[in-house]
């Protein structure tokens, strides 16, 4: 993907590095919070970026993270796949109901 945006779109790649640099030269959040926020984007349902979960898992433990805390920051952001059922299931039942199919 960076290779070819490189190509394609240098200027492009350049400031989205700059952007998403920015956060990251911050003092606000010590630095393990930041590495348990990136954890949790790359570990969401919708991302699953297995490199970046790999990346943030390491800087995090050499932040001092615990195992127990990368496990909670795990397991709070798996609660992200249960609006796959909280909003699909009433829409998959209102739709057996409106097809007359009765829910089993």
């Amino acid at each position: 993907c960076c290779e070819a945006l490189a190509h394609i779109a240098p200027a492009f790649l350049e400031a989205y590095y700059q952007f998403s640099a920015v956060a990251w030269t911050s003092s606000v959040l010590e630095p393990k919070v930041k590495e348990f926020i990136a954890l949790s984007v790359n570990a969401s349902t919708t991302h699953l970026h297995e490199a970046g979960m790999r990346m943030h898992i390491r800087r995090a433990i050499a932040c001092g993270a615990t195992p127990r805390e990368i496990m909670e920051v795990l397991q709070l952001t798996s609660v992200l796949g249960i609006h796959t059922c909280s909003i699909g299931v009433p829409i998959f039942t209102e739709e057996l109901a409106r097809a007359g199919t009765p829910v089993v």
